[in-house]
This record gives structure tokens, C-alpha cells and sequence, in this order.
């Protein structure tokens, strides 16, 4: 469905359309089609699929926590392989982390029975931009310490 007018799905991620982007395609696809973009051999903004990832970085998606929710937990579904969980994690995860408490529930309570969730938000670079107490409980989340920058000297 998507492949037949990636263009028109560009212009409406460029105008911040979301429901625009939402009555032509679906989360599922708009998972399928950020993945593909991410294997490709060549990625710039000027490839078909990059509509999905200028998506998931829009502000529209982020306001809408349900629907952006949705996305990560399809983008999760959809990887297939530890290279996609890991990209997963270093990008619309990470976006997401902060110490916002509903973020930082959610997060926790999804992680609690998603063990490929689990796994992509230990690719999350947050230290230094999160509490320590929220780091903490990231840590605990993801079931491992989450990556910290290395001691300077």
C-alpha cells in the first residue's frame, strides 16, 4: 500500500499532517516501512521510506503518547534482528526517556512482560539527561545497566 505513493506520504510528514499520514497507512506500516529504510544501503532524505523515520521525529506523533506509544511497541514487534531492536533504542526509544513519570510507568510496565522491549531500551543513551533515580529504575526495566559514558581521564 505504501510503496504506491511514498510521495504523497512525504509531503504529508513534511506538512506535520498526521491524520493525513494515518488515513492512507498504519502503524504497522509505517513499523515495516522505518525498518526497511534502516537496512537499506543507501539512507538520505531523499530515499522512498524516509517519510516514516522524519515521522517518528516530528512533533505531531510525539504529542499524541498513545499513538507514539503504539509506534514503538510495533517498531519493537517488526525488528528482526538484534541490529533493528538496537536502532529501535537508540532512536524513537531513547526520544522517549525522560522522567516524565507516566513515560517512565509505561515504559516500566511494558518492559515487565516485553522481553524485545527490554532488549531495545538497553541500547538507550540517557545518562546524564535522566535522573539517577530514573535511571535506576531504567536499569531495572531493561533488566541490565543501561550504557554510561566512560569516565573522563
Amino acid at each position: 500500500m505504501v510503496e504506491e505513493f511514498p510521495s504523497e506520504l512525504q509531503r504529508l510528514v513534511d506538512a506535520e499532517d498526521l491524520d493525513g499520514v494515518l488515513a492512507v497507512t498504519t502503524a504497522d506500516e509505517i513499523a515495516r516501512t522505518w525498518h526497511r529504510y534502516g537496512a537499506a544501503r543507501e539512507r538520505t532524505v531523499d530515499h522512498p521510506d524516509w517519510w516514516a523515520v522524519e515521522l517518528l521525529l516530528t512533533r505531531e506523533v510525539f504529542k499524541r503518547k498513545a499513538l507514539y506509544r503504539e509506534l514503538l511497541l510495533k517498531l519493537v514487534a517488526e525488528a528482526t534482528d538484534d541490529a533493528g531492536l538496537g536502532a529501535v533504542g537508540a532512536g524513537p526509544l531513547e526520544n522517549l526517556v525522560s522522567d516524565n513519570p507516566d513515560d517512565l510507568a509505561w515504559l516500566e510496565a511494558e518492559c515487565a512482560t516485553n522481553a524485545r522491549l527490554r532488549q531495545a531500551l538497553a541500547n538507550v543513551w540517557c545518562a546524564g539527561e535522566v535522573s539517577d533515580s530514573t535511571l535506576a529504575r531504567l536499569d531495572t526495566a531493561a533488566g541490565v545497566r543501561l550504557p554510561r559514558p566512560r569516565p573522563r581521564g
